[in-house]
């Protein structure tokens, strides 16, 4: 099973009302960029840090996923959507798991 971990951090410069790190917000940025590639028994490990640009750590047409991985994804799909219209055409082409939605479920809608 190919499985890409993806996790983003932000900055948070957006006005409260709209939710300090809205991916939307032309004054937020990616801060780093975290990516770990588990393929075959194998792990491979991306981090792009403050000099982050369109350009992608990983070449994701060469990549044959069965999933990408994230907690909250839809927040890191967002950011990783705007930076780069190659990793968003590529990435809507996946099966997204996100960990804290199936935890929701898994939990009856309990756990806050």
């Amino acid at each position: 099973m190919n499985l890409l971990t993806l996790d983003v951090e932000t900055t948070m410069n957006a006005p409260e009302a709209m939710g300090k790190a809205n991916p939307m917000y032309p004054g937020n940025t990616i801060v780093v960029l975290g990516t770990k590639l588990y393929n075959n028994d194998k792990y491979r490990d991306s981090v792009v840090g403050n000099d982050f640009t369109p350009k992608t750590p990983w070449n994701l047409d060469r990549l044959d996923l069965d999933f990408i991985v994230g907690c909250n994804i839809s927040f890191d799909l967002l950011y990783c959507y705007k930076y780069s219209s190659e990793w968003k055409k590529h990435l809507l082409e996946q099966r997204i798991w996100d960990i804290q939605l199936v935890e929701y479920l898994l939990s009856a809608q309990q756990n806050k």
